[in-house]
């Protein structure tokens, strides 16, 4: 997985709206034991507000992101995007 710095609220007010970070994951979202290649999608909206993005390993990070399959789990969220508990409070959760 791509390691990026912290993500902030400083990031996010400097960022333009759509995708601010994407990467490939071998993740256990549905099945523990069976962890499956996803593509994760961080896309920045107008608002300044942000949210995770999954989709297939085979899908373009764009079709990831336009599919609008969000993940909602705070556990999953912390794990993909190390971030600052002010740009957390600015996650787009519905």
């Amino acid at each position: 997985m791509q390691k990026y710095e912290i993500l902030t609220v400083e990031e996010l007010n400097n960022s333009k709206p759509w995708i601010i970070r994407f990467w490939t994951f071998n993740h256990s979202y549905d099945e523990p034991d069976n962890p499956v290649m996803y593509n994760f999608v961080a896309v920045r909206w107008e608002i300044h507000d942000w949210c995770i993005y999954i989709g297939q390993e085979d899908e373009s990070f764009e079709r990831t992101a336009s599919i609008w399959n969000k993940v909602r789990d705070i556990h999953t969220i912390q794990l993909l995007v190390e971030c600052t508990p002010d740009a957390l409070d600015l996650y787009r959760f519905s």
